[in-house]
């Protein structure tokens, strides 16, 4: 982990590992409804599909949480003018997206890279390559901030970009520390 910056709190558990949940690409909801359905028309079945997709993000995003200091640390951020996107493996790009909404969040990111858009996986670094491609950014001029040493550490290193892990996966605080207001 040389060169990785580790951000975190106290009572936090560490970093995640390869043991991370990562919802996997068994198959897609079409897939899913697919297989359940053949009998259906394909135009229910897309539809159905889109509304189960729909319904799993709804209930998932409940129990999201940001930490108090993020939606201070990314005003700032932006405030000094850096372009901030997210690279995600997120299956259902529309669901990522109003999540971002929901969370408060998604006026500080100039771009949003879904894995179902894209077409590649984090930890692919083609995946961090070609979202730097497109943002016409350089490998040493970015900074990749994740959670996860398997997904978002490892590909981003192999493409050359500087990255800060996040360690923080308990709870959110409920009020702002001391060494939490700095950030």
């Amino acid at each position: 982990m040389q060169g990785t910056q580790r951000l975190g709190f106290p009572e936090d558990g560490g970093a995640r590992t390869s043991g991370e949940p990562d919802i996997p690409d068994i198959g897609t909801y079409q897939e899913i409804v697919d297989d359940l359905f053949p009998l259906k028309s394909r135009a229910w079945r897309q539809k159905t599909a889109a509304n189960a997709a729909d319904a799993l993000w709804t209930v998932a995003r409940r129990n999201f949480v940001l930490k108090n200091s993020t939606r201070p640390m990314l005003r700032k951020l932006k405030a000094m003018g850096l372009r901030m996107a997210i690279v995600s493996n997120h299956h259902h790009p529309p669901a990522l997206a109003e999540h971002l909404s929901a969370l408060r969040v998604a006026q500080y990111f100039s771009k949003v890279y879904a894995s179902a858009d894209v077409g590649l996986r984090k930890p692919d670094p083609q995946f961090f390559e070609m979202c730097l491609g497109q943002m016409r950014i350089r490998p040493e001029q970015a900074i990749f901030v994740g959670d996860s040493l398997e997904y978002d550490i490892e590909g981003v290193k192999e493409a050359g970009i500087r990255t800060v892990l996040i360690t923080g996966t308990g709870p959110a605080p409920t009020a702002p520390r001391r060494d939490q207001s700095r950030l």
